[in-house]
């Protein structure tokens, strides 16, 4: 009997979870949502589910590769390794991370790793550089967010608005 109380709620959590799964073209750049196509260093946002309970965002450096129980391996097909991304928030639904500035560019495999179950991969490109800008509305069009540093006393950091534009 003891065996079974022991393995139940093991079994309970994975039922509860399941697998986490990456939606199709649901691994994106964080600031343009372009998917399928990844810089070395940059914000990534992967969306799907099963990806575990909410964490973070975590608000000190260096970011962890692993975020409640939660973790992004991205597999290059140039060398055959393994690079975990660094975690900044984990949702059910969404996720969010870097790209280590060290995965070699060319096309890569990504898996989400919840609870020590994987996703099934999702192939993405890896290039050098790709542009994304955030905006206000956070979609891919419109007002860019970009902040403007006033010295002091008090120094202070604004978003440049129509009504607030940076002083030469």
């Amino acid at each position: 009997m003891t065996r079974l109380i022991c393995i139940l709620p093991v079994l309970g959590l994975s039922l509860a979870f399941g697998q986490p799964a990456i939606n199709l073209n649901g691994v994106t750049n964080a600031a343009s949502y372009g998917a399928g196509t990844l810089a070395q260093g940059s914000y990534f946002v992967i969306y799907g589910r099963n990806f575990g309970a909410a964490a973070g965002p975590v608000s000190l450096l260096p970011l962890p590769t692993l975020l409640g129980g939660t973790g992004v391996n991205i597999r290059s097909a140039v060398n055959s390794q393994t690079y975990q991304a660094f975690m900044y928030y984990v949702t059910p639904g969404q996720l969010a991370g870097i790209v280590p500035s060290t995965v070699p560019i060319g096309r890569a495999d990504v898996s989400v790793v919840a609870g020590g179950t994987a996703s099934v991969v999702q192939s993405v490109n890896i290039v050098r550089a790709s542009f994304g800008i955030f905006t206000v509305n956070s979609i891919p069009n419109g007002q860019a967010i970009v902040q403007n540093f006033e010295p002091g006393p008090p120094a202070t950091v604004q978003i440049n608005q129509y009504m607030r534009p940076a002083r030469p």
